[in-house]
């Protein structure tokens, strides 16, 4: 588990917070170019030899491309500050036959998507099986058959107790179901797909930094502040779908959750990075401060646990 929180420790720097870009925009601020630059110099090997999921999901939008952190790496982040597995977290899959509606599905899909992330991470081999099941059966419902395949299902359950390659399949699973929606114009699902995911992996980390008071758990959460504006941005941008009643419903739910998160602030404190040219590694010795008060972290927390709840049903 060495190699793993080599790169997530760089990735919960940078990474932690949903970026928005416009198809051929070019970052704009200096700290997103130290941040870039400095992931690039990694050892390309460690990143390799880690058999990681990809850091993030991409979906494109109106012609704009919106860039979500996996749920994966969330839930890694939960574990790696020594929480303990707590299946009470996750969507029961006794819920999954309730969801009549493709926003419903679409949305649910993307819970249990990062719940199954979350018990592989735990390396609960019981529960992954019947996550992997509920997943296949929203996705074949949704059209999305392709993406859970027999193939991947198979390969799946030869790998249980091998966690490398566990997750590398949940991440394959995720990227056949992104490619599957952009080539059949099916903007609305991947965009929900998306948002459940989100809101399952920050609601893990969130309970996580609310009842251990972890400051790395806590700073990942304020740092979805971004994040939440840019998936606000992402579902008005849904051309013959933003005004209907349940996008509109979400669309006002994730305005009333990113007032919680005005009170936040947010400064940077450059230092020199330093590299050691034999490792090929830069070690980061910059700094980014959020301060967020406990009124503030309780409050967005009860209020994200709010609009889950209203997911899942």
């Amino acid at each position: 588990m060495k190699k793993y929180s080599v790169y997530i420790t760089t990735l919960a720097l940078f990474s932690g917070s949903l970026l928005f870009t416009s198809c051929g925009e070019e970052a704009k601020t200096n700290n997103a170019e130290d941040s870039q630059a400095t992931i690039d110099t990694i050892d390309t090997k460690i990143v390799e030899d880690s058999k990681l999921p990809e850091d993030n999901i991409r979906v494109k939008i109106g012609g704009k491309f919106f860039t979500i952190p996996s749920p994966v790496q969330t839930a890694f982040l939960v574990k790696e500050e020594g929480s303990d597995f707590n299946s009470e977290l996750l969507n029961s899959v006794d819920n999954s036959g309730k969801y009549s509606t493709s926003f419903q599905k679409a949305l649910n899909m993307g819970v249990y998507g990062a719940d199954l992330g979350y018990i592989t991470i735990y390396e609960n081999t019981d529960l992954s099986l019947k996550y992997l099941k509920t997943v296949r059966k929203i996705a074949d419902q949704l059209d999305l058959s392709g993406a859970f395949n027999e193939d991947i299902a198979k390969r799946f359950n030869n790998s249980m107790g091998i966690q490398d390659s566990m997750l590398v399949l949940v991440n394959e699973a995720y990227k056949n179901a992104d490619d599957y929606l952009k080539n059949n114009d099916k903007s609305n699902i991947a965009a929900l797909v998306v948002i459940g995911g989100w809101v399952e992996a920050v609601y893990f980390a969130s309970q996580a930094a609310l009842e251990t008071k972890n400051t790395r758990l806590i700073e990942r959460v304020a740092e979805q502040k971004q994040a939440l504006k840019n998936m606000i941005g992402m579902l008005k941008s849904l051309e013959g779908f933003s005004e209907q009643d349940d996008y509109e419903d979400l669309t006002i739910d994730l305005e009333d959750l990113l007032k919680e998160f005005e009170s936040i602030t947010f400064s940077y404190e450059y230092a020199e990075p330093v590299t050691d040219p034999v490792k090929k590694v830069t070690v980061i010795n910059s700094k980014n401060n959020i301060n967020i008060s406990d009124e503030a972290l309780t409050k967005i927390v009860e209020s994200l646990a709010s609009i889950r709840k209203t997911i899942v049903g």
